[in-house]
């Protein structure tokens, strides 16, 4: 399946674009779903292990390593023909809060 697409954190309506990189293999330009504020879009790199577990490792970017926990893909939730992605940020410049996503 490709997952790739526009989702929407549901906290704030911010969009986190995936893209398909390879077979199991996406980026997304927003791993935070931050709005407005350039210094927090930049490629992070995350892979699907099976239908409901993702993994994002550690990984350098503009601020810090970055990794995630608890990163899940679950495709017809919230409802039927909606895709949700949701995971913890491990990294000093965002909060700790899980974050969700949804297409």
């Amino acid at each position: 399946l490709d997952y790739s697409g526009d989702y929407f954190r549901t906290a704030n309506n911010q969009v986190m674009k995936v893209s398909k990189v390879a077979k199991g293999l996406y980026k997304t330009n927003n791993v935070g779903g931050v709005p407005n504020n350039a210094s927090y879009i930049f490629d992070v790199y995350f892979g699907q292990i099976n239908d409901s577990t993702l993994s994002v490792p550690t990984q350098p970017t503009p601020l810090g390593n970055l990794s995630c926990l608890s990163a899940k893909i679950r495709p017809e939730f919230p409802a039927a023909g909606k895709t949700q992605i949701e995971w913890a940020i491990k990294n000093s410049a965002f909060a700790t809060a899980l974050r969700k996503f949804v297409k």
